[in-house]
């Protein structure tokens, strides 16, 4: 974890700014371990905020901090990691022109590639980057790369990864490969037919990076593209927070890719194109569908199933109790009919009623009766046959599904160290302290919920809250969660992955709270470096150093006034944590009276009026 101090900004200078005493403004020596970035010795005691990795003082350029901060941790992109970088202040504190740049000044992602590049270049094995960039503004994603700005969804996909779903485009399957039922059924009966489209559901737009020249585009993007507006400090702020990845990659995997997506994308319509014969079935077959309790020994078939129930064999009718649905099944008891009297039961209390040992779940049905001889022959000849059809097509398309993904795995495994290494940076929108209306304090809200809730995940995986991770409570810290804990399901997971934060903050005095808050913020980061014991989220290996919390302790107060400010700001400021208010009493010991005297003049006025 890095602190950042930017220089004053002329505006700053004009009105009259001053700096913050006890901030440090020149930068650390990289020996110098555990750097004390704040050290406030006024009033007689140390108020000291440390234990970073290091400090980058005022006069710092974007490529000193990259040389500095990053440039060790692209090691493990080339060994096919995951670096990542997370760039977080107030509002104002430059976190924009750290990550993205400035003018002629180029960012920590443009600093990044081309070292990367050159590594890449070096080795000659074909292998190049590909970016693409995103952005969460008003708890909303979307994809900044190309012309336009395009809304993004997220799903989970079946291997339970977090997916990012861009524009979709539908195709129909060939009427030859839908088993044109159509033509057998009415009109009214083809409306309950499940559609048979192919849906490519593309991820973000992608951008493939050859040369430094490549990265234009990605920067034209996230200046252009992302959402900005005004904030309490700064004119124009970014409103959004924006996540730059690249991954290092070849021709031949992209290819693969490309190919496990369309194989991916025909399994659906042909699970319904099976589906939708079972339908016909039972539409041209088979009429009374009913439920029933059955023995475990009676003889069931399951040649059929029902699309609603497709777990469940067929059974006749006279083997079992036919039940009563029509109300549901509520609290997991059921009436049977005929027994109404003994009311609902468990499937067990019925099984103990009857006196037999196990019943089970299952269905009936009867065959519809045609006037025309040998119509309902002839109707289950056809549809055997359409079934088996398309059962073969189904089949055909998990295998290629599966071949498909052994050759991209295979592509992988047996492809150049660096491959499926990843680049991943990430600008935090700022936090702030807004009061105005409209539209800027719905921004300010989404930024700053999402931040408390990548904070209370940092405050689980440093052991500072003995909850766990609540990575799910905001979409920021959805889409981070592979980044700063790999799930039991995750392709990281036993990758190597290095995290970085740059705390980024500003000297003027007047910014004196928020300053500190940032810092301790940043704290939490760097104490993350263990994960709570039960949280499942075990990082592979996290290059973070431990900081230390404040070095004053607090001073034993009236109990009596201590429960007093935690009552009043659990009513008036929820967002505050217990350890937020353990902060406040720290910097008001041994006046936690003042304290208390303040608050209520601050809030319950606020009420009164």
């Amino acid at each position: 974890v890095f602190v950042r101090v930017r220089p004053l900004t002329p505006p700053e200078l004009q009105k009259g700014a001053t700096e913050l005493p006890g901030l440090r403004l020149s930068s650390t020596e990289p020996t110098e371990p555990d750097a004390t970035v704040y050290d406030d010795t006024s009033g007689g005691c140390s108020s000291a905020i440390g234990g970073f990795t290091g400090l980058i003082g005022c006069t710092a350029s974007n490529c000193a901090v990259f040389e500095r901060c990053f440039e060790p941790q692209l090691q493990a992109v080339t060994r096919g990691g995951v670096a990542s970088l997370f760039c977080y202040g107030y509002t104002g504190s430059g976190k924009t022109h750290s990550v993205i740049g400035y003018g002629d000044e180029q960012g920590l992602y443009f600093l990044a590639a081309e070292r990367l590049l050159q590594h890449l270049a070096g080795a000659g094995q074909g292998l190049f980057l590909q970016a693409s960039v995103c952005e969460l503004y008003n708890d909303e994603v979307f994809d900044l790369l190309g012309l336009d700005k395009v809304s993004c969804a997220l799903r989970i996909d079946e291997d339970g990864q977090l997916q990012i779903i861009g524009k979709q485009s539908s195709v129909p399957l060939p009427a030859s490969e839908t088993a044109a039922l159509e033509e057998l059924l009415s009109a009214e009966q083809s409306q309950e037919l499940f559609a048979t489209m192919i849906t490519r559901a593309s991820g973000l737009r992608e951008a493939s990076v050859f040369h430094v020249e490549d990265l234009q585009e990605v920067s034209r993007s996230c200046v252009q593209q992302r959402a900005a507006g005004s904030s309490t400090e700064h004119a124009q702020s970014s409103r959004s927070h924006c996540i730059i990845r690249m991954d290092v990659v070849n021709e031949a995997l992209l290819k693969a890719q490309v190919v496990v997506d369309e194989a991916k994308a025909v399994i659906p319509p042909r699970k319904n194109a099976v589906d939708n014969v079972m339908v016909c079935r039972f539409k041209l077959l088979w009429e009374n569908i009913s439920h029933g309790l059955f023995p475990v020994s009676a003889p069931v078939d399951k040649s059929d199933y029902h699309v609603l129930y497709p777990e469940s064999g067929f059974y006749d009718p006279n083997d079992g109790f036919e039940i009563d649905l029509s109300a549901g099944m509520v609290n997991g008891l059921v009436r049977v009919k005929g027994h109404e009297a003994d009311g609902a039961k468990s499937i067990a209390d019925w099984a103990k009623h009857f006196g037999v040992p196990e019943l089970v779940f299952g269905l009936t049905r009867s065959k519809i009766l045609y006037a025309e001889p040998g119509r309902w022959e002839a109707l289950k000849e056809i549809l055997d046959l359409k079934m088996e059809a398309m059962w073969n097509l189904l089949r055909r398309a998990n295998d290629d599904f599966v071949q498909a993904v052994k050759t991209l795995e295979e592509i992988k495994a047996g492809g150049p160290t660096a491959l499926g290494g990843r680049l991943l940076l990430v600008d935090l929108a700022g936090a702030d302290y807004d009061h105005r209306a409209g539209k800027e304090q719905k921004e300010t809200a989404n930024i700053n919920k999402s931040l408390l809730s990548l904070k209370e995940c940092f405050r689980s995986l440093a052991n500072v809250s003995q909850t766990r991770a609540k990575f799910r409570n905001s979409k920021l810290t959805r889409l981070l969660e592979d980044s700063l804990a790999p799930s039991a399901c995750s392709r990281r997971r036993n990758g190597e992955s290095t995290s970085v934060m740059l705390v980024n903050i500003s000297p003027a005095e007047h910014l004196r709270k928020m300053t500190l808050n940032t810092l301790r913020y940043g704290q939490l980061f760097a104490a993350a470096e263990r994960p709570h014991k039960g949280c499942a989220h075990t990082p592979s290996q996290k290059q973070v150093a431990t900081a230390s919390q404040e070095k004053p302790v607090r001073a034993q107060c009236d109990p009596k006034i201590r429960e007093a400010i935690f009552a009043l700001y659990g009513e008036h400021c929820p967002e505050k944590s217990e350890h937020d208010i353990e902060v406040i009493l720290k910097r008001f010991q041994g006046k936690e009276a003042e304290l208390l005297e303040k608050a209520r003049g601050k809030y319950c006025s606020q009420v009164n009026q």
